[in-house]
């Protein structure tokens, strides 16, 4: 058995992919919980990986929708992710396949 901390897992809560600190390497999936801040995150894509996004606890929206506790969504490559969080949101965030380094940054004024 190992123990570790999810502060132990290195940047933004990674905590299950392809990075030295997480608590369980593999390249089939990376899984991160983090709360994120209020305001908008980069807006990108990815091109290869499927990006899975469960709201614990908090409020965003994302393609002028607004998505609560429970809510996920689900962004299939190619597919702009361009959330902006409304307050303080918990979140688990799942890319698969890990290890893609497929992300695309988009600028929000093409949108």
């Amino acid at each position: 058995m190992k123990k570790v901390n999810i502060k132990d897992t290195g940047k933004h809560g990674w905590f299950v992919g392809c990075f030295p600190e997480a608590a369980y390497q593999t390249d089939q999936a990376e899984v991160c919980y983090v709360t994120e801040p209020p305001g908008e995150i980069k807006a990108h894509y990815h091109t290869k990986c499927t990006e899975i996004i469960l709201i614990i606890n908090g409020k965003a929206k994302l393609h002028n929708q607004i998505f609560q506790n429970g809510d996920i969504f689900v962004l299939k490559p190619g597919e702009i992710n361009d959330t902006e969080y409304l307050v303080p949101t918990t979140i688990i965030s799942i890319k698969t396949p890990a290890g893609g380094h497929d992300k695309v940054l988009v600028d929000r004024n093409t949108i």
